[in-house]
């Protein structure tokens, strides 16, 4: 096994690559729309084709390649298989890619949620065909950074010394690649608990409930509190508690809060606490909106919503000072 077996084939920053040992050609990985015309060119007359990935960016004229040669082997891990067919829509010649499975040459690693669950590396003697990971990649890192971690600690451990990604340049330096990411990907330790506080007020009293709020928690708490338009989704996503105030217009909560909800990383927020306040002047429509999504997302429930008509009373704010001592309480 030798990378003189190995061709680039590389064009706007993207690459694909074809492996020729003992008369069998093999094509790994895929290319978008615009270039499908040279990945068809290759892989036509090839015996396999290995998709580190069903993403649609990475499939085009795999179809136009299968229609050509039916025969083609098209291999992928089982959510690949199931996604490419319905990609393309006719039937392959399917190879079930197994974790830690060897054939040909080939070692696949399966690496799920770069980017998507069906992502597998590929290691052919000491080189590592990587998808996105060690591409042009390093936008998602945050969004996947347990996956990317993931992935380091199994692939470190083969000796690799070249990595050919599906994007970016080849990359030569293998340690210096592993130590970037690794650097891209460590958690920062934060001494206390961080909570955030964003909050949408017409009139002031939502904004007095969030600033009680902020009050009673930022002596124990790294509370990050701003108004809704102004949140940094960045500090959002570093919370591992968010507390959610907002107002009602037209029945809804503003446009802000839900620009805020929906830049939320789901991947590694899933199960955050929260808990959601707000005044009203009729029917509180937009608390109760905020609180059911939260809930469909898939995160915790600290406390019911408080919700306060009009001007916090003396009343309303024990039934927040409730809410916070649950927050507070909440193992995180």
């Amino acid at each position: 096994m030798s990378a003189n077996n190995i061709s680039i084939h590389s064009a706007d920053g993207y690459n694909f690559y074809t492996i020729t040992d003992n008369g069998r050609k093999t094509v790994i990985g895929g290319v978008p729309e615009k270039l499908k015309d040279r990945y068809i060119a290759e892989a036509k007359n090839a015996s396999a084709i290995v998709l580190l990935t069903s993403k649609p960016e990475f499939c085009a004229g795999v179809g136009e390649v299968v229609a050509q040669n039916p025969d083609i082997e098209v291999y992928a891990t089982a959510a690949g298989l199931r996604n490419i067919k319905e990609i393309i829509n006719r039937e392959i010649n399917e190879k079930l890619i197994k974790d830690k499975t060897e054939l040909d040459g080939l070692r696949f690693i399966i690496t799920p949620g770069l980017p998507w669950v069906d992502t597998v590396s590929v290691i052919y003697g000491d080189t590592l065909f990587s998808g996105e990971l060690f591409g042009d990649y390093s936008e998602n890192l945050a969004v996947n950074r347990d996956f990317v971690v993931s992935a380091l600690d199994t692939l470190e451990k083969y000796d690799i010394l070249r990595i050919y990604p599906a994007k970016g340049d080849i990359v030569s330096d293998k340690d210096s690649a592993f130590l970037q990411y690794r650097e891209f990907t460590a958690e920062e330790k934060a001494e206390k608990t961080r909570i955030s506080i964003i909050y949408s007020s017409e009139y002031g009293f939502t904004k007095a409930l969030a600033e009680y709020a902020k009050c009673k928690l930022e002596k124990d708490f790294d509370v990050y509190f701003t108004e809704a338009k102004s949140a940094d989704s960045d500090m959002v996503n570093k919370s591992d508690i968010l507390i959610i105030g907002t107002n009602t217009i037209n029945r809804n909560a503003p446009q802000s809060v839900w620009d805020t909800i929906t830049r939320i990383d789901l991947v590694n927020k899933r199960g955050m606490p929260y808990f959601v306040f707000g005044s009203f002047g009729w029917a509180g429509d937009g608390i109760k909106l905020v609180d059911k999504t939260l809930q469909a997302m898939g995160m915790k429930q600290i406390s019911k919503p408080v919700e306060v008509l009009f001007a916090p009373s003396d009343k309303d704010f024990e039934q927040m000072n409730k809410a916070i001592a649950k927050v507070v309480s909440t193992n995180i």
